[in-house]
């Protein structure tokens, strides 16, 4: 069941409303809608799968006019031209998914392929394909979001921290990996394009913890621009040790999560802010500073997940200053949506090209509209084969659910300062999956 939320609700309260309505079905004994586990795709004969797969392979490719992942036309190309690259490649991982992965030909069942075909917009497309939420990841095995047949062998798994939910387990294969790599790279050459040569060869020190996807796949997105990326110290929970290691390394920045009220437990890595203290506090005179003022040689600062707060980005910009500080929107199941500019330092341009994010009506009805807020759904859309583009070849994720609310800027695609005529996501919070898990002890969407 959902409800229309009244339109002269003041901010916030829309997470209210939505645990009303839950509340309130659990009440009347009404089922929320989860997809009963699925049993793991059929693996009788090699010689079964290898047909399998043969088939889908020759099912793979995006069409020829579909810009590449690392092309600037995804940011710059009219609105219209973006929509319809868009909604063809979401169109596309849609039939493959109903075609080849177990879960999604369940939920697809009473979809035609022609169905698929004739969604004439991405408001049909976010509202006319059913949504997938972490709980069906949760309920159902890792190999139900697979295309049959899947080796594994050679591919990339990470998990979840956990921090919305049960943690759950994401799959990668290396056309995927490449596609996710290439979009970093492409977000942090626009912003820095006439620098590029300057960003050549610096060495950066990952934060986050190293079975999380964030470390791994900024070190692939960072060598495609010639600049290096060390682990840090392998204690979790132990800033002193990773800032030793960052005295001993004398990297040229750092790439840390940013603290937030929700990751308390630094679930996430050794944070930011953490950092940033002990170096205010450091008054060895040898001390490496993190500060390119005092240290010419100190330049970047790169963060994932949650914007940063405002202090935290005024104190790296203006006392510290750095001149590199870039931070990148997505989560584990996808990953990345977007990314700051120098001019939207606390909000995110949408990536657009290996995936595809739409933000919902409360409602579920439509889009929202400038000035509205709404929860975000994102299609994994594509992987990368011999420089072409193609659906997503590890875990499939369609119109899914990612628990953050946004109120969307710059719907109608005009130009920012930065270049990019994006749309991008502010004022973003992920209280509806905290709250839910808080109040239910696991996550409903």
């Amino acid at each position: 069941m959902v409800k229309e939320i009244p339109q002269d609700r003041d901010k916030g309260l829309e997470y209210r409303f939505l645990l009303d309505a839950l509340e309130e079905e659990q009440e009347q004994g009404a089922a929320i809608d989860i997809i009963t586990p699925l049993p793991r795709p059929s693996t009788s004969t090699k010689t079964a799968e290898s047909k399998i797969k043969k088939e889908w392979e020759e099912n793979l490719f995006h069409p020829q006019d579909v810009p590449s992942f690392d092309d600037f036309g995804w940011d710059t190309m009219p609105k219209r031209d973006r929509d319809k690259h868009a909604l063809a490649q979401a169109q596309k991982t849609a039939i493959f998914a109903k075609l080849y992965v177990p879960f999604y030909r369940k939920l697809l069942e009473k979809f035609r392929i022609k169905d698929i075909e004739d969604i004439a917009s991405l408001e049909e497309f976010a509202c006319a394909i059913p949504q997938t939420t972490k709980q069906h990841l949760s309920n159902n095995s890792f190999s139900a979001f697979l295309p049959e047949g899947t080796d594994l062998f050679g591919m990339i798994n990470k998990g979840t921290a956990g921090t919305t939910g049960k943690p759950v387990t994401v799959w990668y294969s290396q056309s995927d990996w490449e596609a996710m790599a290439q979009h970093i790279a492409r977000s942090i050459k626009f912003d820095f394009r006439d620098k590029l040569d300057e960003l050549k060869g610096l060495k950066i020190l990952g934060l986050y913890h190293g079975d999380l996807v964030t470390n791994e796949i900024y070190r692939a997105g960072l060598k495609l621009l010639s600049i290096h990326l060390a682990r840090r110290a392998s204690t979790k929970s132990d800033p002193v040790s990773n800032y030793d290691l960052l005295q001993h390394l004398r990297v040229n920045g750092i790439l840390a999560p940013p603290a937030t009220a929700q990751d308390k437990k630094q679930t996430k890595g050794i944070t930011l802010d953490k950092i940033l203290e002990l170096d205010a506090k450091n008054l060895n005179a040898s001390c490496y500073r993190l500060s390119h003022k005092e240290n010419p040689e100190f330049k970047m600062v790169l963060w994932s997940s949650m914007p940063l707060t405002v202090s935290t980005y005024e104190y790296l910009k203006n006392h510290l200053g750095i001149p590199y500080i870039q931070g990148q929107h997505g989560s584990t199941e996808c990953f990345p949506t977007g990314a700051t500019c120098e001019h939207n330092p606390f909000s995110f341009h949408l990536g657009y090209g290996p995936t595809l994010v739409n933000v919902v009506h409360p409602n579920g009805n439509r889009l929202i509209k400038e000035g509205e807020r709404g929860y975000i759904l994102v299609t994994k859309t594509g992987g990368l084969y011999k420089g072409r583009n193609i659906v997503p070849t590890g875990t499939n994720l369609i119109n899914f659910r990612t628990g953050d609310w946004t109120e969307p800027r710059n719907i109608n695609g005009e130009k920012c300062q930065c270049g990019r005529n994006t749309p991008y996501i502010t004022d973003l919070q992920r209280r509806e999956l905290i709250t839910l898990k808080a109040r239910f002890g696991y996550q409903i969407d």
